[in-house]
């Protein structure tokens, strides 16, 4: 499967997976998507029936302005029957991350071509489920209260630590409040394409990070 836009998706305890990029899916784009409270948020998977030994799994994805809440996994990249799973150059951009027990979970590595891009880490309790490390670069984002494994993020590739100001997340509202410390200028922006937020707000004239324009 390539070149798609799916954009609106919504996704809570009654399924088990928000997005799903199967036997190499690529080059695809996945937009204005909301998930609560289910296991895992992107998950990059195959066939069963899939001979063993390295496989593509998935590249030249993209995820923009979604929120993910409560979730499980954030990103999983899982093989089946002892397969690796190779997942590069995706992109997850202007998307906020609230409150999980693992960033990812990874059977291997996940490539330092794969980039998070004004995003917001919110309340994430761990980095890494299982055996792969993740060398994935974040830019222009955000790490609020996830615990030490997030220090290493910080101070380079312009990303900060600061309370997002959410309008009320015990209520799911991730909006952000006029006082919110994430904003960046226009500038800095590297992405063409992320001019909107979720709600198809315009995005000037500064960004604000997560999925939510102020």
């Amino acid at each position: 499967v390539r070149n798609v836009i799916a954009t609106s998706a919504k996704g809570n305890k009654t399924v088990s997976n928000l997005i799903t990029f199967r036997d190499g899916t690529s080059f695809n784009t996945v937009e204005n998507c909301i998930s609560k409270g289910i296991n895992t948020g992107v998950k990059f998977t195959m066939n069963i029936k899939e001979d063993k030994g390295q496989q593509d799994g998935g590249h030249h994805n993209r995820v923009k302005n979604s929120v993910f809440i409560n979730t499980k996994v954030i990103i999983s990249v899982k093989g089946i029957n002892g397969t690796a799973l190779q997942s590069h150059d995706n992109e997850f951009i202007n998307c906020t991350f609230y409150s999980a027990q693992n960033l990812y979970r990874l059977d291997t590595d996940f490539p330092s071509s794969n980039r998070f891009i004004n995003c917001i880490f919110s309340n994430i309790k761990n980095e890494v489920l299982r055996n792969g490390k993740s060398y994935a670069n974040y830019e222009f984002s955000n790490f609020y209260k996830c615990d030490d494994w997030s220090k290493k993020y910080l101070k380079v590739n312009n990303n900060i630590s600061a309370d997002p100001l959410f309008k009320d997340e015990s209520r799911g509202d991730f909006n952000l409040t006029p006082k919110t410390p994430v904003i960046i200028s226009r500038g800095g922006v590297t992405i063409s394409d992320i001019y909107y937020d979720i709600k198809d707000k315009e995005r000037l004239p500064q960004f604000s990070i997560g999925a939510f324009q102020l």
